[in-house]
């Protein structure tokens, strides 16, 4: 037993392999840290055909294979996920942010288009006013739907405005 189990830490792996023979259970598959012939830690992966309490023979087939290599791929694997979680991190940072920049480039270019439409209806109602001045017929309707677009296009950038200057979540 000592070469299996060599260290007192050890006592709890030994007995819940007898917990384990003891329950019945036949096939029994545990971590261990082994030294090998050379004195260099071994991490094992160890596998039991467990007899049964009543079996005369009483072997127990054991296969030892040599995980050292998987756990040391299995950390560098979890250091690179993490370095992964971590740029994806900031990529979606990045990504919000980016967002919200071209969210309020839109709202501005919203603003310049509207701010466009309505000087150019003032420039339109401005000229019908000047025909009048001048005696000629202006259409009062024609007048009235010029304001009333010239009020619409005031509601709809106050409206631009409001949404820009709202903050944003993160």
């Amino acid at each position: 037993l000592q070469a299996v189990y060599p260290r007192p830490e050890d006592l709890p792996q030994f007995v819940g392999e007898l917990e384990a023979m003891w329950a019945g259970q036949r096939l029994l598959t545990a971590k261990r840290l082994l030294p090998s012939v050379t004195g260099r830690p071994l991490r094992l992966m160890m596998t039991m055909s467990l007899p049964a309490l009543d079996d005369a023979d009483g072997t127990a087939l054991v296969c030892l294979v040599d995980i050292s290599e998987i756990d040391r791929l299995n950390a560098e694997l979890d250091r690179s996920l993490a370095r992964l979680r971590q740029a994806n991190q900031e990529l979606e940072t990045f990504g919000k942010r980016a967002q919200q920049a071209l969210d309020e480039g839109k709202l501005q270019l919203e603003r310049f288009r509207l701010l466009r439409e309505r000087d150019e209806a003032a420039k339109r109602l401005g000229f019908l006013f000047h025909r009048r001045e001048r005696g000629s017929m202006v259409d009062p309707l024609e007048l009235d739907a010029w304001l009333q677009r010239i009020d619409g296009h005031d509601a709809s950038i106050a409206r631009v405005l409001l949404r820009s200057s709202r903050p944003r979540a993160s």
